[in-house]
Protein backbone atom coordinates (compact mmCIF):
# COMPACT_ATOMS: atom_id res chain seq x y z
CA UNK A 1 0.00 0.00 0.00
CA UNK A 2 0.98 3.56 -0.84
CA UNK A 3 0.79 5.36 2.68
CA UNK A 4 1.89 8.82 1.49
CA UNK A 5 -0.36 11.46 1.83
CA UNK A 6 1.92 14.04 -0.64
CA UNK A 7 1.79 10.73 -3.36
CA UNK A 8 -2.14 10.61 -3.35
CA UNK A 9 -1.91 14.65 -3.37
CA UNK A 10 0.05 14.66 -6.38
CA UNK A 11 -2.07 11.95 -8.47
CA UNK A 12 -5.09 14.67 -6.75
CA UNK A 13 -3.97 17.17 -8.08
CA UNK A 14 -2.93 15.87 -12.02
CA UNK A 15 -6.45 15.36 -12.34
CA UNK A 16 -7.95 18.34 -11.29
CA UNK A 17 -5.68 20.05 -13.64
CA UNK A 18 -7.54 19.25 -16.85
CA UNK A 19 -10.96 17.90 -17.50
CA UNK A 20 -8.65 15.31 -19.53
CA UNK A 21 -6.61 13.85 -16.56
CA UNK A 22 -3.15 13.61 -16.78
CA UNK A 23 -3.50 12.33 -20.27
CA UNK A 24 -2.45 13.93 -23.15
CA UNK A 25 -6.06 14.07 -24.87
CA UNK A 26 -7.46 17.20 -24.34
CA UNK A 27 -11.59 18.29 -24.52
CA UNK A 28 -12.79 20.71 -27.77
CA UNK A 29 -16.17 22.39 -27.47
CA UNK A 30 -18.94 21.23 -29.88
CA UNK A 31 -22.10 23.02 -30.75
CA UNK A 32 -25.46 22.26 -29.23
CA UNK A 33 -27.85 21.70 -31.22
CA UNK A 34 -30.70 24.60 -31.73
CA UNK A 35 -33.28 21.54 -30.60
CA UNK A 36 -30.97 20.83 -27.20
CA UNK A 37 -29.87 17.80 -26.12
CA UNK A 38 -31.36 15.02 -24.14
CA UNK A 39 -29.15 13.89 -21.39
CA UNK A 40 -29.76 10.39 -19.66
CA UNK A 41 -28.19 7.37 -17.95
CA UNK A 42 -27.22 3.93 -18.77
CA UNK A 43 -28.95 1.96 -15.82
CA UNK A 44 -30.67 -0.83 -17.81
CA UNK A 45 -30.29 -4.25 -15.90
CA UNK A 46 -26.96 -6.28 -16.00
CA UNK A 47 -24.79 -2.69 -17.22
CA UNK A 48 -21.91 -2.09 -15.10
CA UNK A 49 -19.36 0.87 -14.83
CA UNK A 50 -15.79 0.22 -13.84
CA UNK A 51 -14.08 3.22 -12.28
CA UNK A 52 -11.35 4.48 -10.20
CA UNK A 53 -11.98 7.11 -6.84
CA UNK A 54 -9.59 9.20 -5.42
CA UNK A 55 -10.71 11.32 -2.16
CA UNK A 56 -8.80 13.48 -0.04
CA UNK A 57 -10.20 14.26 3.35
CA UNK A 58 -9.00 16.68 6.31
CA UNK A 59 -11.17 16.38 8.95
CA UNK A 60 -11.31 18.69 11.98
CA UNK A 61 -11.88 17.08 15.47
CA UNK A 62 -13.16 18.47 18.63
CA UNK A 63 -10.38 18.23 21.22
CA UNK A 64 -7.55 17.73 18.65
CA UNK A 65 -5.06 20.29 17.78
CA UNK A 66 -4.27 19.17 14.71
CA UNK A 67 -6.92 18.54 12.12
CA UNK A 68 -6.89 14.56 10.94
CA UNK A 69 -5.71 13.83 7.32
CA UNK A 70 -7.58 11.12 5.24
CA UNK A 71 -7.46 9.50 1.71
CA UNK A 72 -8.65 6.74 -0.03
CA UNK A 73 -7.68 5.21 -3.36
CA UNK A 74 -9.45 2.27 -4.94
CA UNK A 75 -11.17 0.68 -7.90
CA UNK A 76 -14.72 0.19 -7.74
CA UNK A 77 -17.82 -1.51 -9.35
CA UNK A 78 -21.07 -0.05 -10.09
CA UNK A 79 -23.78 -2.97 -11.32
CA UNK A 80 -27.51 -2.60 -11.96
CA UNK A 81 -28.66 -5.58 -10.07
CA UNK A 82 -32.09 -5.19 -10.87
CA UNK A 83 -35.59 -2.87 -11.62
CA UNK A 84 -38.15 -2.04 -8.60
CA UNK A 85 -41.80 -2.43 -9.32
CA UNK A 86 -41.41 1.36 -9.07
CA UNK A 87 -38.65 1.42 -11.41
CA UNK A 88 -35.55 2.79 -9.73
CA UNK A 89 -33.16 0.63 -10.34
CA UNK A 90 -31.07 -0.86 -7.74
CA UNK A 91 -27.10 -1.03 -8.45
CA UNK A 92 -24.45 -2.34 -6.08
CA UNK A 93 -21.16 -1.11 -5.40
CA UNK A 94 -17.96 -2.98 -4.50
CA UNK A 95 -14.47 -1.64 -4.27
CA UNK A 96 -10.88 -3.30 -4.36
CA UNK A 97 -7.40 -2.68 -4.64
CA UNK A 98 -7.65 -0.03 -1.65
CA UNK A 99 -4.98 2.37 -1.13
CA UNK A 100 -5.72 4.04 2.57
CA UNK A 101 -3.73 6.84 4.41
CA UNK A 102 -6.37 7.44 6.95
CA UNK A 103 -5.82 8.62 10.50
CA UNK A 104 -7.75 7.52 12.85
CA UNK A 105 -8.96 9.75 16.66
CA UNK A 106 -7.11 8.65 19.37
CA UNK A 107 -10.26 6.96 21.31
CA UNK A 108 -10.77 3.98 18.59
CA UNK A 109 -7.83 2.14 19.72
CA UNK A 110 -6.07 1.41 15.95
CA UNK A 111 -2.81 2.91 14.13
CA UNK A 112 -3.13 3.94 10.97
CA UNK A 113 -1.53 0.92 9.98
CA UNK A 114 -4.18 -1.64 12.39
CA UNK A 115 -7.18 0.40 10.47
CA UNK A 116 -6.14 -0.20 7.24
CA UNK A 117 -5.54 -3.77 7.62
CA UNK A 118 -9.13 -3.99 9.36
CA UNK A 119 -10.05 -1.94 6.31
CA UNK A 120 -8.66 -3.91 3.71
CA UNK A 121 -10.49 -7.22 5.23
CA UNK A 122 -13.81 -5.97 5.64
CA UNK A 123 -14.02 -3.90 2.45
CA UNK A 124 -13.05 -7.14 0.30
CA UNK A 125 -15.63 -8.86 1.90
CA UNK A 126 -18.61 -5.88 1.31
CA UNK A 127 -20.75 -4.34 -0.61
CA UNK A 128 -23.36 -1.29 -0.46
CA UNK A 129 -26.33 -0.51 -2.16
CA UNK A 130 -28.44 2.33 -3.34
CA UNK A 131 -31.11 3.35 -5.74
CA UNK A 132 -31.37 5.23 -8.81
CA UNK A 133 -34.54 6.39 -10.78
CA UNK A 134 -34.71 6.22 -14.61
CA UNK A 135 -33.39 9.21 -15.07
CA UNK A 136 -31.04 9.76 -12.15
CA UNK A 137 -31.98 10.63 -9.04
CA UNK A 138 -30.62 8.97 -6.05
CA UNK A 139 -33.83 7.46 -4.57
CA UNK A 140 -32.50 5.54 -2.34
CA UNK A 141 -29.22 6.04 -0.04
CA UNK A 142 -26.31 3.35 0.10
CA UNK A 143 -26.52 1.29 2.76
CA UNK A 144 -24.02 -2.04 3.76
CA UNK A 145 -24.25 -4.68 5.92
CA UNK A 146 -25.00 -4.72 9.92
CA UNK A 147 -22.22 -6.02 11.15
CA UNK A 148 -19.50 -3.32 10.32
CA UNK A 149 -16.73 -2.43 12.73
CA UNK A 150 -17.71 1.04 14.22
CA UNK A 151 -14.75 2.11 13.37
CA UNK A 152 -15.26 2.08 9.35
CA UNK A 153 -18.17 3.56 9.34
CA UNK A 154 -16.80 6.95 8.37
CA UNK A 155 -14.44 5.64 5.75
CA UNK A 156 -17.62 3.60 4.38
CA UNK A 157 -19.81 6.80 4.55
CA UNK A 158 -17.23 8.41 2.46
CA UNK A 159 -17.04 5.93 -0.18
CA UNK A 160 -20.82 5.12 -0.59
CA UNK A 161 -21.12 9.01 -1.24
CA UNK A 162 -18.85 9.09 -3.70
CA UNK A 163 -20.38 6.07 -5.46
CA UNK A 164 -23.75 7.88 -6.41
CA UNK A 165 -22.26 11.24 -7.38
CA UNK A 166 -21.71 10.93 -10.27
CA UNK A 167 -25.75 10.62 -10.47
CA UNK A 168 -27.89 13.51 -10.61
CA UNK A 169 -31.63 14.29 -12.19
CA UNK A 170 -31.97 14.91 -15.79
CA UNK A 171 -34.67 16.68 -17.24
CA UNK A 172 -37.04 14.28 -19.67
CA UNK A 173 -37.31 17.45 -22.09
CA UNK A 174 -34.22 18.89 -24.10
CA UNK A 175 -32.01 21.49 -22.43
CA UNK A 176 -28.95 23.56 -24.05
CA UNK A 177 -25.87 25.41 -22.67
CA UNK A 178 -26.82 27.85 -19.67
CA UNK A 179 -30.29 25.33 -18.34
CA UNK A 180 -30.46 24.58 -15.02
CA UNK A 181 -33.05 22.51 -12.85
CA UNK A 182 -33.52 21.29 -9.49
CA UNK A 183 -33.81 17.80 -8.07
CA UNK A 184 -35.27 17.75 -4.42
CA UNK A 185 -34.98 15.11 -2.41
CA UNK A 186 -36.45 12.22 -2.18
CA UNK A 187 -35.83 10.85 1.05
CA UNK A 188 -34.50 12.67 4.66
CA UNK A 189 -30.80 13.16 4.39
CA UNK A 190 -30.69 12.73 0.36
CA UNK A 191 -28.90 15.78 -1.53
CA UNK A 192 -30.85 18.64 -3.23
CA UNK A 193 -29.15 19.53 -6.35
CA UNK A 194 -29.16 22.76 -9.16
CA UNK A 195 -27.68 21.51 -12.28
CA UNK A 196 -26.26 23.44 -14.72
CA UNK A 197 -25.08 22.57 -18.33
CA UNK A 198 -22.45 24.42 -19.14
CA UNK A 199 -22.13 23.09 -22.46
CA UNK A 200 -20.86 20.00 -24.52
CA UNK A 201 -17.15 18.77 -25.91
CA UNK A 202 -15.21 16.15 -27.10
CA UNK A 203 -11.72 14.18 -26.42
CA UNK A 204 -10.45 13.39 -29.87
CA UNK A 205 -12.08 13.07 -32.93
CA UNK A 206 -13.96 10.32 -32.33
CA UNK A 207 -14.89 10.29 -28.43
CA UNK A 208 -18.61 10.47 -27.51
CA UNK A 209 -19.91 13.67 -27.21
CA UNK A 210 -19.74 14.78 -23.22
CA UNK A 211 -22.23 17.11 -21.44
CA UNK A 212 -20.51 18.96 -18.94
CA UNK A 213 -22.64 19.86 -15.78
CA UNK A 214 -22.05 21.80 -12.98
CA UNK A 215 -23.72 20.33 -9.73
CA UNK A 216 -24.05 22.42 -6.51
CA UNK A 217 -26.12 20.42 -3.85
CA UNK A 218 -27.03 20.28 -0.21
CA UNK A 219 -28.02 17.68 2.41
CA UNK A 220 -28.89 17.57 6.18
CA UNK A 221 -30.41 15.46 8.29
CA UNK A 222 -30.57 14.76 12.41
CA UNK A 223 -28.25 12.69 14.20
CA UNK A 224 -27.72 11.61 17.60
CA UNK A 225 -24.76 12.85 19.88
CA UNK A 226 -24.42 12.47 23.53
CA UNK A 227 -25.63 16.22 24.53
CA UNK A 228 -28.79 14.85 22.19
CA UNK A 229 -29.88 15.40 18.47
CA UNK A 230 -28.27 17.57 16.20
CA UNK A 231 -28.27 18.87 12.95
CA UNK A 232 -25.79 16.94 10.18
CA UNK A 233 -25.68 19.30 6.57
CA UNK A 234 -23.53 18.54 4.12
CA UNK A 235 -22.52 20.98 1.11
CA UNK A 236 -20.83 21.00 -2.31
CA UNK A 237 -20.23 21.67 -6.00
CA UNK A 238 -19.57 18.96 -8.68
CA UNK A 239 -18.19 19.21 -12.30
CA UNK A 240 -19.20 16.27 -14.22
CA UNK A 241 -18.97 14.90 -17.97
CA UNK A 242 -22.00 12.88 -18.85
CA UNK A 243 -21.28 10.81 -22.25
CA UNK A 244 -24.30 10.44 -24.73
CA UNK A 245 -24.13 6.90 -23.77
CA UNK A 246 -25.07 7.38 -20.67
CA UNK A 247 -21.64 6.70 -18.86
CA UNK A 248 -20.73 9.58 -15.82
CA UNK A 249 -17.10 9.14 -17.34
CA UNK A 250 -15.01 11.78 -15.14
CA UNK A 251 -16.31 13.77 -12.14
CA UNK A 252 -14.67 15.88 -9.29
CA UNK A 253 -16.02 17.23 -6.32
CA UNK A 254 -15.03 19.29 -3.56
CA UNK A 255 -17.58 19.38 -0.26
CA UNK A 256 -17.93 20.20 3.61
CA UNK A 257 -19.46 18.03 5.56
CA UNK A 258 -20.44 19.75 9.15
CA UNK A 259 -20.88 16.53 10.94
CA UNK A 260 -21.62 16.85 14.78
CA UNK A 261 -20.32 13.36 15.59
CA UNK A 262 -17.07 13.23 13.59
CA UNK A 263 -16.10 16.74 12.89
CA UNK A 264 -16.27 19.43 9.89
CA UNK A 265 -14.56 17.92 6.87
CA UNK A 266 -13.27 19.50 3.58
CA UNK A 267 -13.13 16.51 1.15
CA UNK A 268 -11.96 16.35 -2.33
CA UNK A 269 -13.43 13.31 -4.75
CA UNK A 270 -12.04 12.09 -8.12
CA UNK A 271 -13.76 9.97 -10.50
CA UNK A 272 -13.48 8.07 -13.55
CA UNK A 273 -16.10 5.89 -14.72
CA UNK A 274 -16.07 3.27 -18.03
CA UNK A 275 -19.10 1.22 -19.16
CA UNK A 276 -17.42 -1.85 -19.11
CA UNK A 277 -20.70 -4.22 -18.60
CA UNK A 278 -17.85 -7.02 -17.00
CA UNK A 279 -21.39 -7.84 -14.23
CA UNK A 280 -20.16 -10.18 -11.14
CA UNK A 281 -17.52 -11.20 -12.88
CA UNK A 282 -14.08 -10.23 -10.66
CA UNK A 283 -15.09 -7.17 -8.52
CA UNK A 284 -14.87 -8.65 -5.27
CA UNK A 285 -14.93 -11.99 -3.62
CA UNK A 286 -18.36 -10.90 -2.18
CA UNK A 287 -20.99 -13.57 -2.67
CA UNK A 288 -24.55 -11.70 -3.91
CA UNK A 289 -27.28 -12.37 -0.53
CA UNK A 290 -29.97 -12.85 -1.50
CA UNK A 291 -31.84 -13.67 1.50
CA UNK A 292 -33.31 -10.63 3.29
CA UNK A 293 -33.08 -12.32 6.57
CA UNK A 294 -29.54 -13.19 6.43
CA UNK A 295 -27.87 -10.05 8.82
CA UNK A 296 -25.16 -9.31 5.83
CA UNK A 297 -27.97 -9.11 3.10
CA UNK A 298 -28.78 -5.53 1.52
CA UNK A 299 -31.70 -4.74 -0.68
CA UNK A 300 -35.30 -3.43 -0.59
CA UNK A 301 -36.87 -7.14 0.56
CA UNK A 302 -37.66 -7.59 3.87
CA UNK A 303 -37.53 -10.41 6.20
CA UNK A 304 -40.82 -12.02 7.20
CA UNK A 305 -39.63 -13.39 10.31
CA UNK A 306 -38.43 -10.11 11.68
Amino acid sequence: MRRTSLALAALLGCLAVSTGGCSSSRERGVRAPKSGVKLRYALEVGTSFDGHLRIGTTRKVEGLSAPLTQSVECDARLFVVKADEDGARVVRATFRSIELDWSVPPETGLSTEAFAKLAATTLKETEMRFSVSPRGKVVVLPGGPERVPPELEGLLDTLGRAATLGFTEVPERAVGPGDTWVDEPAVPGARRSRTRLDGLGRRGKTGPTLARLEVSFTSAKEVATPSGTRRRQVEGETQLRLSEHGVPTQLHTELRDFDPVRGTAVQEVHAQWSRTDAGDRGATDVQDIDDPCDPDYVGTATCPNA
